[in-house]
């Protein structure tokens, strides 16, 4: 059985703005409703810019997420499939941290 039980945990508690949770994974969408207005500067530590999709190899200020898509059949390795982005790590961020009760979206564990 894998499950957060949420539910039974928010009757306890529902998050506390005092706590900061860090994230390490693809980034986020900045542009995101529920988690824009709570997140802190992030970092991306991703050294390719073809995986990315920045313009630069180096570690920058920023956690921009651009996705993760492949738009060219045959792009990432020979037979690779077209596929949509994964968003995963605003997915994740969202799973953590996403505003609740405002009809938008999902609800976050600690919202």
């Amino acid at each position: 059985l894998a499950a957060t039980n949420a539910q039974a945990a928010w009757d306890l508690t529902r998050g506390s703005s005092a706590v900061v949770v860090a994230v390490v994974d693809s980034g986020v969408r900045l542009d995101h409703e529920d988690l824009a207005p709570r997140l802190v500067a992030g970092y991306d530590f991703i050294t390719d810019a073809f995986v990315s999709r920045r313009a630069t190899d180096d570690r920058v200020p920023g956690a921009q997420d651009y996705g993760d898509w492949n738009p060219v059949a045959g792009e990432c390795y020979s037979g690779s499939p077209i596929t949509d982005s994964s968003w995963h790590g605003s997915n994740v961020s969202g799973t953590v941290a996403e505003r609740t009760n405002n009809s938008t979206g999902m609800a976050g564990v600690a919202h």
